[in-house]
């Protein structure tokens, strides 16, 4: 029996089973109420668990489909989703929604059907939904991405202003130079793709703080940074399109936060030889006294 345990990984990702799909090849898809789509390889015990993390729309999957191209297509209670993938693997999301045309975004449990000529309907709240895969066109654009504004401490940063750290605008600006005191900033950003942009994706990383990427979705385009240690960082930020092709060369912007005097190399090497010198005075006095006690000592014994 298999049951979701949340203390171990490789579990199903929940108890409530709507479905279970087996592919020609004995691989087992089941979807889940709450618990996202599960996948089980043939022969093996461990489930890979995709959730909304992963990119679908919701954790409540209606019903799997395959069509003839080996894509899973799922009905959930936020849209359709289509899922390309290669074995275990995840290689594309496609989330189907108001936005693309369909008249609700919830969808009954296992009821849908596939003709002989691959016609796909699906049953929904307001009423059937009939389509065939081949007549949706992927969009293959992709988009580049450009920085849009520039905020210190949450307010806008203009070229030219008091600040003196912008010369031009944001959007053509590759490199800026930020005090100790200016380490708190937040960019914003923008897909140049106007086919359904409200479902362009964007990922951004700091190099230099960040470890992976952040990714966010159109209504959320912001990256902000607070309390920054002093070094050499680089902005990066890429989008991908509606249906999530993505533009990996993106673009970014150098930035250097000055460190305060006190922990500039030439100020530390300064404080070090200044002691360096005391240290050197004190001994040298200390040494001439030895001397000139030694010497009083001398003069004593011979008289």
């Amino acid at each position: 029996m298999y049951k979701n345990d949340p203390k171990y990984h490789h579990t199903i990702g929940g108890d409530h089973i709507n479905q279970i799909y087996e592919e020609t090849n004995g691989n087992i898809w089941i979807s889940t109420l709450g618990g996202g789509l599960n996948y089980l390889p043939l022969g093996s015990d461990n489930f890979k668990c995709y959730t909304m993390q992963d990119g679908l729309p919701n954790n409540s999957i209606n019903f799997i489909m395959q069509d003839d191209s080996m894509n899973l297509w799922l009905g959930t209670d936020n849209g359709i989703c289509r899922l390309t993938h290669n074995k275990d693997k995840l290689l594309q999301c496609r989330v189907f929604d108001l936005i693309d045309g369909l008249p609700t975004t919830e969808f009954y449990q296992s009821s849908f059907f596939r003709n002989k000529n691959g016609r796909m309907l699906f049953s929904s709240k307001k009423g059937l939904i009939s389509f065939h895969p081949d007549s949706l066109r992927n969009n293959p654009y992709k988009p580049p991405v450009i920085i849009t504004d520039f905020e210190l401490f949450n307010k806008p940063i203009q070229p030219g202003d008091s600040t003196k750290i912008l010369s031009s605008d944001i959007s053509v600006t590759k490199e800026m130079r930020l005090s100790h005191k200016q380490n708190s900033f937040s960019f914003e950003f923008t897909a140049i793709s106007f086919i359904n942009p409200g479902k362009n994706k964007y990922a951004f990383k700091l190099e230099g703080f960040d470890k992976e990427w952040n990714y966010r979705n159109a209504q959320n385009r912001i990256a902000t940074y607070t309390n920054l240690e002093p070094g050499n960082y680089i902005f990066k930020v890429k989008a991908s399109n509606n249906d999530g092709i993505w533009n990996e060369t993106g673009t970014s912007i150098k930035i250097l936060i000055v460190p305060p005097y006190w922990k500039t190399n030439w100020f530390i090497l300064l404080c070090l030889l200044t002691s360096a010198t005391i240290i050197y005075l004190v001994y040298s006095v200390k040494m001439q006294r030895l001397k000139e006690l030694e010497k009083i000592r001398s003069n004593i014994a011979r008289d």
